[in-house]
C-alpha cells in the first residue's frame, strides 16, 4: 500500500495499523510527518520494555560456577549486553527529560536497574533517571528489578509512580528505593501486587551502607519515630507489606515469591528476622481476602554449589534427625491459618509452590526433608478449604526455579 492510500484511511484504521508495527518503525513514522508524529508517539511511548530481566533461559553467576535465572541480581551480564541497555536507557532518559510531555504517554514500564560506572569505576548517578519516572504521570504498569550490586548515590522521590495498578518488584534494593517505588503507589487503586524475592542492600541508616562483613547479630535493626526503616540488615526483605496493611482495598492479584532457609544452622538466617517476615505476609494475605481474586505463594530453594559442600553452614556435630526446613515449619505456624481460618468471597486461584520440597545437596546430610505426612496433611487441610469454596488449588512441593539470596557480608555469627 502507498503512503498515499494509507493517509486516505480512516485514523481509526491508521493507528490500527500502525500498533502492529515494531517500535523501530514507530521511530522512523514519526519523523515522516505531523500526522504521523501525532499518530504514532502514543504507540511509541505507550509500552517501554529496557530490560534483561525476562530474558529466557538460565545465565551463569557472576560468583560460584553454575547457572542462575535472568532475574538474579549475581547473574553474569556481558559487556556487550550491559552497554546497549545502558545506552537504550540513556536516550529514553535524554528524551523524556527534552520532552517531558513524552512521559505522559507511558502506560507500561518494564526496567532492569544496574550499577553503572564511568571509564574510571566511578559510579554514575541517577538524578536524572528519577526525574525522568517522574514524568511517567500516567504509568498503570511497572515492572522494575534491580540487578544493581551498590547503592544509588542519589535519593530517589518520595512516590515515583503514583499512577501505577499493577506492580511487580524483584531484585536488591535500598529501602528508599523500595519505598519510593512500593509506597509511592495510591494503594486503594492497587489491582496487582508482586514481590519476587525482595533483596535489602542494607544501611546503617538511608545514604549510609553498614560497614563490611560485620557480625549483623550485634547490629539491631532500627526504625525512625515515623516507622521509616533506618538500620537494615541485608538479605530478605521485611517490612515493605507492613504500610500496606489495610489499605490495598481493591487489590485483586498477589504474589509473593522468595527465597527460604533450608538449613537450621545456616549463618546467613536470622530465625527471628525470618519469623517477622512470615508473620508480616500472612497479615498482609488476611488483610485483602475481601478482594483477592488469584493468589500465589512460593518459597524456594537458593542455587546450590556443588563445589563446595560446606557453603554458608557450620556442619560440626549434626544429625540426621533434624526436624526439617525452617521455611516449612514458618509456612505451617503462620501461613497455613491465614489460608483456612476464613472464606475467601472472591479468590479463584490459590498457587503454592516450594511447601515440603527438598534441601539443597550441600545441607542435605545435616536437614531432612519436610516430614511426607506432615506434608500431605498440610495439603489435605489447605484443599479441603479451597474445595469447600470451588477454588483451584495448585499444589506443588518443588518450584521450577532457584531463587538468589544475598551471601557477602550477610552472616549471624
Amino acid at each position: 500500500m502507498s503512503f498515499a492510500l494509507f493517509a486516505n484511511l480512516p485514523l481509526e484504521l491508521q493507528a490500527l495499523v500502525i500498533s502492529h508495527c515494531k517500535p523501530s518503525d514507530h521511530a522512523h513514522m514519526v519523523r515522516t510527518s505531523r500526522a504521523m508524529l501525532k499518530l504514532s508517539l502514543p504507540i511509541l511511548y505507550r509500552d517501554i520494555d529496557i530490560s534483561i530481566h525476562n530474558q529466557p533461559g538460565k545465565r551463569p553467576s557472576v560468583y560460584i560456577p553454575i547457572a542462575v535465572e535472568a532475574d538474579d541480581p549475581s547473574r553474569s551480564v556481558p559487556l556487550e549486553l550491559d552497554a546497549k541497555l545502558h545506552s537504550r536507557q540513556q536516550t529514553l532518559i535524554r528524551t523524556l527529560l527534552r520532552k517531558p510531555q513524552y512521559g505522559a504517554l507511558v502506560r507500561s514500564l518494564t526496567w532492569t536497574r544496574r550499577t553503572c560506572f564511568n571509564a574510571a569505576y566511578e559510579q554514575l548517578p541517577e538524578q536524572r533517571t528519577w526525574t525522568a519516572f517522574l514524568t511517567m504521570c500516567n504509568v498503570q504498569t511497572v515492572d522494575f528489578v534491580s540487578l544493581a550490586t551498590e547503592r544509588e548515590l542519589d535519593s530517589p522521590p518520595l512516590r515515583m509512580f503514583p499512577t501505577a495498578q499493577m506492580v511487580r518488584l524483584g531484585g536488591v534494593f535500598s529501602s528508599a528505593l523500595l519505598r519510593s517505588i512500593c509506597h509511592g503507589v495510591d494503594p486503594a487503586k492497587l489491582r496487582t501486587l508482586a514481590l519476587d524475592n525482595l533483596h535489602d542492600l542494607g544501611q546503617a541508616r538511608d545514604g549510609h551502607d553498614l560497614p563490611r562483613a560485620s557480625d549483623l547479630s550485634t547490629r539491631t535493626e532500627t526504625d525512625c519515630a515515623d516507622g521509616t526503616p533506618m538500620l537494615r540488615h541485608p538479605g530478605p526483605t521485611r517490612g515493605c507489606l507492613r504500610p500496606l496493611i489495610g489499605r490495598c482495598t481493591a487489590l485483586q492479584h498477589l504474589s509473593l515469591r522468595s527465597v527460604g532457609q533450608d538449613d537450621v544452622h545456616d549463618a546467613l538466617w536470622s530465625p527471628a528476622k525470618d519469623e517477622a517476615r512470615y508473620a508480616e505476609a500472612a497479615e498482609f494475605i488476611a488483610s485483602v481476602r475481601p478482594t483477592l481474586r488469584t493468589l500465589v505463594f512460593e518459597q524456594g530453594l537458593q542455587a546450590d554449589d556443588d563445589s563446595d559442600p560446606g557453603c554458608g553452614s557450620s556442619r560440626a556435630g549434626l544429625s540426621t534427625r533434624e526436624a526439617g526446613r525452617p521455611m516449612d515449619v514458618r509456612f505451617v505456624k503462620y501461613i497455613v491459618p491465614v489460608l483456612v481460618e476464613a472464606s475467601w468471597p472472591h479468590l479463584r486461584e490459590m498457587v503454592i509452590r516450594g511447601v515440603g520440597g527438598s534441601v539443597r545437596r550441600s545441607v542435605e546430610r545435616g536437614n531432612r526433608e519436610m516430614d511426607r505426612t506432615l506434608a500431605e496433611e498440610m495439603y489435605g487441610i489447605v484443599h479441603g478449604a479451597m474445595s469447600e469454596q470451588n477454588i483451584r488449588l495448585s499444589w506443588e512441593r518443588e518450584t521450577s526455579k532457584t531463587f538468589y539470596m544475598r551471601v557477602h557480608d550477610l552472616r549471624y555469627d
